[in-house]
């Protein structure tokens, strides 16, 4: 009779055997331990499950894969500065011009912020001499961008957006945010690209029927302005004891609020009538058109099933 081999069957024993594993240096069985972890458990994966993983995944030299674990955690790893020591391998690795910026504007140590800088700078000289004819085609993409169909647009962000260097994209940046044709979710993609990608501090930007001109010195994240807070909290207001309702309209809403970035207040003066109209689709309302016009282009989102709206 042979012997009876244990198979690891809950989360702490996948996580154990993971950590040591990748404490012994056999990185492998770290990444097979941990990833099983992650998919039999999802709920019980923690951002430093996640970071032990990813840094797994940098000692093997696969950034690429390391990026794609560590993209819904990566405000908690850059809370300590190991983790962003982690963050800046793997945006140096992929490359992601905008994670490496993203931690060196989260790092307060001048020490820690410099050495960043130095690296992101090197890589990103490198990349500009050894990929020019991809640079110069992403550049062209991004001014042509509203002549794409809308997947091939959610290519260009999810794809090469975040490997195009900060160099001479001025122009390109501004051709296709005012470009009509260019889906409101990909041009808030391209406002949040641009925070990093340019010196410029006033912008123009097309949201809904018209183009405005932001300082950008003020921006926050889409869905972070006190316009978005306060609609989501007065959409909550209205619905007392209607859980169920919260939970589909509040995310919905922090999605199609994202289509007015950056200038939802532009758009949304009175809260309280634009969330009312938010929770009753018959009311009519100084806000129908503009909701419906917000449920349309995120009703286009779900017809090609971009990711654009995560």
């Amino acid at each position: 009779m042979g012997n009876v081999v244990n198979f690891p069957q809950s989360a702490k024993q996948l996580r154990e055997l993971g950590l040591q594993a990748f404490n012994d240096g056999d990185f492998h069985r770290a990444v097979s331990q941990l990833e099983q972890l992650e998919q039999s458990y999802p709920d019980d994966v923690t951002p430093n499950d996640d970071q032990a993983l990813a840094t797994a995944y940098i000692e093997l030299g696969e950034a690429d894969e390391a990026n794609a674990v560590i993209q819904d955690v990566v405000d908690d790893i850059a809370s300590s500065a190991d983790g962003r020591q982690l963050l800046i391998k793997i945006a140096a690795g992929v490359p992601d011009f905008p994670l490496g910026s993203y931690v060196i504007n989260m790092t307060e140590d001048d020490t820690e912020t410099t050495a960043s800088i130095n690296v992101m700078a090197e890589v990103m000289e490198r990349y500009v001499n050894e990929h020019g004819s991809a640079i110069k085609a992403s550049k062209r993409h991004l001014r042509n961008l509203g002549g794409m169909n809308l997947v091939e647009q959610e290519q260009f962000v999810t794809t090469e957006l975040s490997k195009l260097p900060y160099v001479d994209v001025d122009d390109s940046l501004a051709v296709a945010l005012v470009d009509p044709d260019v889906h409101p979710a990909v041009r808030s993609s391209l406002v949040t690209w641009s925070l990093m990608a340019t010196p410029a501090t006033v912008i123009k930007v097309r949201v809904y029927d018209r183009v405005i001109t932001v300082d950008t010195t003020s921006l926050v994240m889409p869905g972070d302005d006190d316009t978005s807070q306060a609609v989501l909290g007065a959409i909550v207001d209205k619905l007392p004891e209607r859980e169920e309702l919260v939970q589909m309209l509040v995310p919905t809403f922090f999605v199609l609020l994202g289509f007015l970035y950056p200038a939802v207040d532009e758009f949304i003066q009175d809260v309280d009538e634009f969330a009312a109209t938010a929770v009753d689709p018959q009311r009519e309302s100084p806000y129908r058109e503009l909701i419906d016009w917000l449920t349309a282009k995120a009703q286009e989102l779900s017809d090609v099933g971009t990711n654009l709206d995560n």
